[in-house]
């Protein structure tokens, strides 16, 4: 690539950080579920291979949401949506927690 060619290119920092914040939260739930993974099994009362299990389908509901968003993200405008999204998944997280305390 030319200089010329890197000095028109503009870096949108919105989008940035909504990816980033979007990559951190995944992250973030996948933990909490992994890391709650004996209690689920202990509440469930079934064995530790099952309950691998319920991790595998939680996490295969949210690639299949994912999906769908990404989707509708695409058909209609991507910045709000892009926004919308994980403020929305935050909010979610947040009243979950406050909610178990």
């Amino acid at each position: 690539m030319s200089t010329e060619l890197i000095k028109e290119e503009k870096l949108n920092i919105g989008a940035v950080l909504a990816v980033s914040l979007s990559t951190v939260i995944a992250m973030l739930d996948s933990t909490i579920a992994n890391v709650a993974l004996p209690v689920i099994a202990k509440d469930f009362a079934v064995s530790e291979s099952s309950s691998i299990l319920i991790i595998n389908a939680y996490q295969f509901a949210v690639i299949a949401s994912l999906l769908v968003f990404a989707a509708l993200g695409r058909k209609w405008v991507t910045s709000a949506f892009s926004l919308w999204g994980p403020s929305f998944l935050l909010s979610h997280r947040w009243a979950v927690l406050s909610l178990r305390r």
